[in-house]
């Protein structure tokens, strides 16, 4: 056979594979699919708000803090006087997990002779005290965060609010002229 007849014959080869190859593909082509999943995200929310009046709740920054309702006499509070002020918080209307809530309070200026003390109530306001969850001294040194309590979520409406109060107490050895600032923060987390 001659290089000539041998040429054509891989010619005519290649050409029938490549025939084969077409028909194969089309076949496969007609009998292929496709299915496809989608999913659709987003995020929920998070809000812990507080009230010092038991309504009109709102959310607040450390700069932006809520003057608790102290009497007039906070900012001149002598040796043996204890003043009260109720503060409550509440998971926002928005928020869609429950929440671990603690207490840490922060000092800017001291005042010896100066406590607190924090209590859950049933009710607003500063009745029914029983056993402080959280204290501290006007020393400023910060107190440890300590576990306070849980907010459950709101179904279609804010959560039901954990109403406290807040006491502060000056003993025999209070310092005479002093100023302090506390920030009591409450930082709530996902349970």
């Amino acid at each position: 056979m001659s290089q000539k007849e041998k040429n054509r014959k891989i010619r005519a080869i290649l050409a029938g594979g490549m025939v084969l190859g077409v028909g194969a593909a089309v076949t496969l082509a007609a009998w292929s699919d496709s299915e496809f999943a989608e999913g659709i995200f987003g995020t929920g929310a998070f809000d812990l708000e507080g009230s010092a009046t038991g309504i009109g709740y709102s959310s607040h920054t450390e700069g932006n803090a809520v003057d608790l309702s102290f009497p007039l006499d906070a900012s001149e509070i002598s040796a043996d006087q204890t003043i009260q002020a109720p503060f409550a918080v509440r998971l926002s209307e928005a928020t869609t997990e429950n929440a671990n809530v603690t207490m840490a309070a922060e000092f800017v200026g001291s005042i010896n002779g100066l406590s607190y003390e924090v209590y859950k109530t049933e009710s607003f306001g500063c009745v029914g005290l029983t056993t402080p969850f959280a204290s501290g001294a006007f020393d400023g040194i910060p107190t440890s965060e300590v576990q306070a309590f849980t907010l459950d979520q709101g179904t279609t409406s804010a959560g039901p609010e954990q109403n406290l109060c807040f006491v502060v107490k000056a003993d025999a050895s209070l310092q005479q002229g002093a100023n302090s600032t506390v920030i009591w923060q409450f930082e709530a987390r996902q349970q």
